[in-house]
């Protein structure tokens, strides 16, 4: 590298008798301050133009169409409020729990399961729990989008984007309405040829496909750009990449006075290239899908200490749908294996039940890995913005959705642990040979070997991930 003294076109350094400052001069890596050199993000012009506010009425008719264009939908939505969405959201859950309140109780009550008329404070108490759990439902929903939606800019845009869509997604209670409406007849025949249980494992069914389809509706009405021309991303103060010791004067061809890395392998052109997965994210590239996912499982740091954080997020979202779509598929055999252990594996006497269970399960269980990486994401800013070393969010969404590859262990545990305890309970009868307590026991330490350990894989994954980037400025 050739240096030039600092009234040269081709400056590159300036020294000064009090102090050694070193600024580089190419605009698309460093900016040059007063004192400090930045570093602008490479998305600085991608925020999307200021749009003009949409009426509510007009908010009103067209939100339900969102699950059957979602993107033109996601479009209209950038242009509501969060006032106009709480309306909104209120308005819908409204006519949702009275639907609910009117139809539920009479099928209920026609079961003869409580074997007496509903009263009225029944009824209320029925109302509120329809409301809270909806409402619950939300939050958890809400948590299993953040994934594919957070990008490079402030995390309060992100946030307030996620709220936005899931408010306005409450039109979902019409889809499930009718639904409910349309599967009803199907239901009452059944009644008559089933079990209690068989037309509720059904109604499940139903639900989870329900499930699905408003999920991906939505994440694909979330994944429009959201920002605003104030969202551009801030820029990065060049810090060491191990340490975070402010490096703006320190000579390029030193190190670091905190850890001894060289500044060069912080601020370099080399430093954080896109990976070979990032360059091209293709499902079909079965050996770089292979190796990426044995280093993610067994040596994580060697991708995050050189993956850049402020590009890539949509190979790193699709490599999140990678390791979910593992789950549905892992999940799904944990009915059929449960039913084949105890039918001696005879796989030709398999109904419809047991496909219905599977798959039921295997919605559930994505849908918790989901939301499992969301409340990582959400929890990773909210805790690195209180200790006063902000991440922002579009970054811990990158580590978590890479960080998500050991869910693919913690479901294989979980079917084991389900497994297992069917044997113990129903074959060896564990329960009448040791009695209760040593049942209880054996429940809550394979249940805590296989959910909780494989849960804290992912947590320490994600937590080396972070600590690996915290201070990247690529």
């Amino acid at each position: 590298m050739e240096f030039a003294p600092v009234n040269s076109k081709r400056t590159l350094f300036r020294q000064d008798t009090r102090a050694a400052s070193y600024i580089i001069q190419r605009p698309r890596i460093f900016e040059r301050g007063p004192m400090t050199a930045t570093a602008p993000s490479p998305h600085a012009s991608a925020a999307v133009a200021p749009v003009r506010p949409v009426n509510l009425l007009l908010l009103l008719v067209a939100s339900p169409l969102v699950w059957i264009a979602p993107r033109a939908i996601g479009r209209l939505w950038l242009r509501a409020s969060l006032w106009q969405s709480f309306l909104l959201a209120v308005l819908h859950t409204s006519v949702g729990a009275m639907i609910v309140s009117r139809n539920l109780p009479t099928d209920i009550a026609a079961m003869d399961y409580w074997h007496h008329p509903f009263t009225r404070v029944e009824s209320v108490m029925l109302l509120l729990m329809v409301v809270g759990g909806f409402l619950s439902f939300l939050v958890m929903l809400g948590f299993a989008i953040i994934p594919f939606v957070p990008l490079p800019g402030p995390s309060r845009s992100a946030i307030r984007h996620v709220i936005r869509t899931i408010l306005l997604g409450t039109t979902m209670v019409y889809l499930w309405a009718a639904a409910f409406c349309l599967a009803r007849p199907v239901s009452d025949g059944l009644m008559a040829r089933y079990e209690f249980g068989d037309t509720v494992l059904l109604w499940l069914a139903l639900g989870a496909g329900l499930l699905v389809w408003a999920y991906v509706s939505l994440v694909s009405a979330a994944t429009i750009d959201y920002r605003r021309p104030q969202d551009v991303p801030a820029p990065r103060e060049p810090r060491c990449d191990d340490c975070g010791y402010d490096i703006h004067t320190i000579p390029l061809d030193s190190r670091c006075p905190e850890c001894g890395k060289p500044v060069m392998d912080c601020l370099g052109d080399y430093v954080r290239p896109p990976t070979p997965w990032e360059r091209k994210p293709s499902f079909m590239r079965l050996g770089l899908v292979c190796r990426q996912f044995f280093t993610l499982t067994f040596r994580p740091l060697s991708l995050f200490r050189v993956m850049p954080i402020t590009t890539g997020h949509a190979a790193a979202r699709r490599w999140l749908c990678l390791t979910i779509g593992l789950v549905f598929v892992e999940a799904f055999w944990v009915a059929p294996t449960i039913y084949l252990i105890d039918r001696d594996l005879n796989v030709s006497a398999m109904e419809w039940q047991t496909y219905a269970a599977g798959f039921t399960t295997s919605v559930a269980w994505a849908f918790l890995a989901l939301m499992m990486v969301g409340i990582e994401t959400a929890g990773v800013t909210a805790v690195s913005r209180y200790r006063k070393q902000p991440i922002d969010m579009a970054a811990a969404s990158k580590v978590t959705c890479y960080a998500s590859t050991p869910l693919f262990f913690w479901v294989i545990l979980g079917i084991a642990q389900a497994d297992l305890l069917f044997w113990w309970v129903n074959l060896y009868h564990g329960p009448a040979r040791y009695g209760d307590r040593m049942d209880s026991f054996f429940t809550i330490t394979t249940f805590g070997i296989a959910h909780i350990g494989g849960l804290l894989l992912f947590e320490m994954t994600v937590y080396r991930g972070l600590r690996a980037v915290m201070y990247a400025i690529r």
